[in-house]
């Protein structure tokens, strides 16, 4: 939707952690468990292959990705690096 907001933030433990949240409607409860496979989207003219793609890229850089918190007021990721010391 337009006017919404997005904001990016991170903190450091035994792994780099990047959040990522947006101010939009949220995902649907029915489909949370279901975002990361191939061709599921909420969106009438997705493909539904971009959180499939990113997760990939992740995992091959031994991270992960993974729905922190979804509502009405907005949706958060949490990607997860190591920190090669």
């Amino acid at each position: 939707e337009e006017g919404g907001t997005i904001c990016i933030y991170s903190d450091v433990d035994e792994t780099y952690n990047m959040y990522m949240y947006d101010s939009g409607s949220g995902i649907p409860t029915h489909m949370q468990e279901a975002i990361f496979e191939p061709f599921i989207t909420t969106k009438s003219s997705g493909t539904g292959l971009g959180l499939t793609i990113v997760k990939r890229i992740i995992e091959n850089h031994g991270g992960t990705i993974a729905l922190h918190d979804s509502s009405e007021q907005g949706t958060t990721f949490v990607i997860r690096l190591p920190i090669h010391r």
